[in-house]
């Protein structure tokens, strides 16, 4: 008796999986950067609202790249639309935050300390810092700076979203899964 003469396997629906496994492959790159997507604007929302005044209309999100199987995005200031905001988050002068690296604080540190803000460039809340008001040769007014302290907006929202950003990533895949596989299930 030869073996193969027990028995007989018929494997059903390999046209259907072929198909399912056709889409997954083609809308993968596309749902990688719906949840790139998702997971830039939930760190953004979560820096805008640790971000003090005017920087918040400064952060803006973006997709970098999305071309050879690679989906690459960022969450930034745009200093064009609020120069300073990049300050605001590291700080300024001998009050920078240099990251633990020392070498950064020469790139980050003004090369003049103190420097001079004649009052009209600042609000007048400004005086609240407690910087000292001093009177020009011209006989104007300055506030002489030495630095500000850094106010973090956008690292401990990107620190604090890590995994739910990493979950809106697998969401949007797992989605696509099931949208390709046509019943709603994984």
């Amino acid at each position: 008796m030869a073996p193969n003469s027990l028995f007989s396997v018929e494997v059903k629906g390999l046209d259907h999986l072929d198909q399912t496994l056709a889409l997954i492959i083609d809308n993968l790159p596309g749902a990688a950067e719906t949840g790139i997507e998702n997971a830039l604007r939930s760190t953004a929302d979560a820096a805008i609202r640790l971000a003090p005044g005017p920087v918040k209309g400064a952060i803006k999100i973006e997709i970098l790249n999305s071309e050879g199987g690679v989906v690459q995005g960022r969450v930034y200031n745009d200093t064009s639309e609020v120069p300073w905001s990049s300050y605001t988050e590291f700080g300024t002068g001998v009050k920078v935050d240099n990251e633990g690296v020392d070498e950064a604080i020469v790139l980050k540190r003004a090369t003049k300390i103190p420097w001079y803000i004649h009052v009209s460039m600042v609000p007048a809340s400004f005086a609240r810092y407690g910087y000292p008001l001093v009177t020009g040769l011209n006989g104007e007014k300055y506030w002489e700076v030495d630095g500000m302290y850094p106010k973090p907006y956008m690292k401990p929202a990107a620190f604090n979203n890590r995994e739910r950003n990493v979950q809106s990533v697998a969401d949007a895949i797992s989605a696509m899964i099931r949208e390709a596989n046509g019943n709603g299930t994984s």
